[in-house]
């Protein structure tokens, strides 16, 4: 993971989240974090001591079931936030948050965070917004349909332009295996719904 305390490249990254319009105090702890794919975020040796904002690439997020099993329970990509059950709740067992590309995000410390909502009414509201805003997404893709019509929401509602990254991205989305995926996204492609744009990318048609 390689930090970066770059004052203009902060400051970018707070106009990009938009919270260069919430926040009161720029603290000299607020930082960017690039790691490399395959690199652990997040995990339950190594719990976040930030509110991570995403700014480019994507993640996946893992649980562990009752057998050790490892299961991808959600996809992040920018504009989410990461990090904030630990923040609120106590001995949360954190999840494990692998970076699948480079993953890039703006890390804010939980002392300025906790100061900010002592103080600061818009950045409580912020933080809000930002975990309503991602429980919204997780609702959409769990109460629509079967699994075709959820990987055709993906695509049309939450992929940027319309366009998938991977198989793999939507499989860990939708919660079903890759070959499951692979067969809808044929279909697709056959019915002219999906058109082909490179090794495992797809644009809505």
């Amino acid at each position: 993971m390689k930090r970066t305390y770059d004052k203009r490249k902060i400051q970018a990254a707070l106009e990009q989240t938009g919270l260069n319009q919430c926040l009161k105090t720029i603290d000299p702890g607020i930082m960017i974090c690039d790691y490399a794919p395959g690199e652990l975020v997040i995990s339950p040796l190594k719990p976040s001591q930030n509110i991570l904002f995403l700014l480019e690439g994507d993640a996946s997020v893992y649980i562990l079931d009752d057998n050790g099993t490892m299961l991808v329970a959600a996809r992040e990509r920018p504009g989410g936030m990461i990090g904030d059950p630990e923040l609120f709740l106590e001995n949360y067992q954190s999840v494990y948050v692998e970076a699948r590309t480079g993953f890039r995000v703006l890390a804010l410390p939980y002392e300025l965070c906790l100061r900010e909502i002592r103080i600061n009414e818009r950045f409580t509201h912020f933080l809000i917004r930002q975990i309503l805003l991602r429980e919204g997404r997780k609702r959409e893709i769990d109460y629509t349909g079967d699994t075709r019509e959820k990987v055709l929401f993906y695509i049309r509602n939450i992929c940027p332009n319309q366009c998938t990254p991977n198989i793999t991205g939507i499989a860990d989305t939708v919660h079903c295996s890759y070959r499951q995926v692979q067969r809808i996204v044929s279909d697709l492609c056959e019915e002219g719904i999906l058109v082909r744009i490179g090794k495992g990318k797809y644009r809505l048609n």
